[in-house]
C-alpha cells in the first residue's frame, strides 16, 4: 500500500459539542468539565464550482501520510521524517515534532487534543501548545488512530497490534485475535472497526474484538470510513470498495480497474464520499473517486500526484495529502 510507505504524558480526551456562532468552538472532558474555548474560522463559503489549490508545505524532500482537522482552520498533516504541519485557514507552517520517525495516522478529539502515530510504535500527542512523544509499549508499526470519548483512544498496526489509551492510564495491548497487519480504524457509537492485510477486518467496543466475515477477501483493507452505524465503507488494493448497511455483511460496491491501490476514504455524508490512491505503488498517477449517492466518477485534478489520504471539514472544502509532499485542496474558499 501506498500510504504505508515505511507502513508518558497524561492527556484529556475531549468530545466536540457545538459550535457557537462562527467564533469559537466548546468541548467536554472526560470528567465532564468544559474544555477552554479554542478558536475557529469562518465557514467555508459555497460555489458552483470549487477550484484545486495546491500547497507545499514542508518542502520537496518529506512525503504526506495521512491529514486530519477539528475544522477548516485547524488542519493537521503528517508524514516522512516526523513531519508535522498545520493549517490555520490562510497558511501552512511546520510544527516542532518529537519524532524523526515516519507519523502515518493522525486523529484527534478536538483542536487540544491530536494524536499522531506511526513507525516503530511512535505515539506523539498535541495538546493545543506542543507535540510530545508518548511511550506506546511496543516497537511495532502502528498504522491507525481512532476513538471515542468516553471508551479512549484507539490505535491500530502491525502484526495485529491493538492499543488502548484512557486518559491519565498507560496504553495498554489488546488481544486482536490475528496476527495480519492491521491498517486503519475507525469508531461510531461505541464500535470500532478495524481493517487490515489478506481481507482482515474486526468489529470491537474497543475492549473486546471478533472476526467480520469478509467472504474470503484477499485484498489488503487499507481505510475504513462511515457516514453513520448503517453505512461503512472499507477501501483496499485491487480497486476494491466495500460497503456495510449494518457493519456485519458486507459487499463490494464499486471496482475501480486498472486501480491497484486504494489508500483511503472519507466523506461528509452518504451522499458525498471521497475516495483516493493510486494505480501501483511510484507510479505517477493521481487518483480520486467521488460518490454523489447514486454513482462513482473519477475527478480530475490536472495533476498526476499520488494520494495517501483524504479529510474534509465539508462537501466543498476538502484536503488530500500526497505523496510529492504538497497538499491539494478542493474548496470555495478564496485562496
Amino acid at each position: 500500500m501506498l500510504k504505508v510507505a515505511t507502513r508518558g504524558r497524561g492527556v484529556t480526551l475531549v468530545l466536540l459539542l457545538a459550535l457557537v456562532g462562527c467564533g469559537h468552538r466548546r468541548a467536554i472532558t472526560l470528567d465532564g468539565t468544559l474544555e477552554a474555548d479554542a478558536p475557529v474560522c469562518s465557514p467555508v463559503p459555497t460555489c458552483s464550482a470549487p477550484a484545486w489549490i495546491e500547497d507545499r508545505p514542508a518542502g520537496t524532500e518529506i512525503y504526506f501520510t495521512a491529514i486530519w482537522g477539528s475544522g477548516p482552520c485547524d488542519v493537521f498533516a503528517v508524514g516522512s521524517g516526523g513531519t508535522i504541519v498545520h493549517h490555520d485557514g490562510q497558511r501552512w507552517s511546520t510544527m516542532a515534532s518529537p519524532t524523526s520517525q515516519t507519523l502515518i495516522d493522525i486523529w484527534g478529539t478536538g483542536p487540544r487534543s491530536v494524536f499522531a502515530v506511526g513507525a516503530a510504535g511512535t505515539v506523539v500527542h498535541y495538546d493545543g501548545s506542543s507535540w510530545t512523544a508518548m511511550n506506546s509499549g511496543t516497537s511495532e508499526d502502528l498504522r491507525g488512530v481512532s476513538g471515542f470519548a468516553p471508551g479512549g483512544v484507539l490505535v491500530v498496526g502491525q502484526a495485529g497490534t491493538i492499543l488502548l489509551y484512557q486518559g491519565q492510564q498507560s496504553w495498554s495491548s489488546l488481544g486482536a485475535g490475528t496476527s495480519q497487519n492491521l491498517n486503519a480504524i475507525w469508531t461510531v457509537l461505541g464500535k470500532a472497526y478495524a481493517v487490515g492485510d489478506a481481507g482482515t477486518m474486526l468489529q470491537g467496543d474497543g475492549q473486546s474484538w471478533t472476526r467480520v466475515d469478509t467472504k474470503g477477501l484477499l485484498s489488503d483493507l487499507s481505510s475504513v470510513w462511515g457516514s453513520g452505524p448503517r453505512d461503512i465503507y472499507a477501501v483496499g488494493t485491487h480497486g476494491i470498495i466495500l460497503r456495510s448497511y449494518d457493519g456485519e455483511a458486507w459487499n463490494s460496491t464499486y471496482a475501480a480497474p486498472p486501480l491497484k491501490y486504494l489508500n483511503a476514504v472519507w466523506g461528509s455524508s452518504a451522499s458525498d464520499v471521497f475516495v483516493v490512491g493510486s494505480n501501483e505503488i511510484g507510479m505517477s498517477l493521481d487518483t480520486i473517486l467521488h460518490y454523489d449517492g447514486h454513482s462513482w466518477r473519477a475527478m480530475n485534478t490536472g495533476s498526476h500526484v499520488p494520494n495517501n489520504d483524504v479529510w474534509g471539514s465539508g462537501p466543498q472544502d476538502v484536503f488530500f495529502a500526497r505523496f510529492d509532499g504538497s497538499v491539494l485542496r478542493y474548496t470555495c474558499r478564496p485562496h
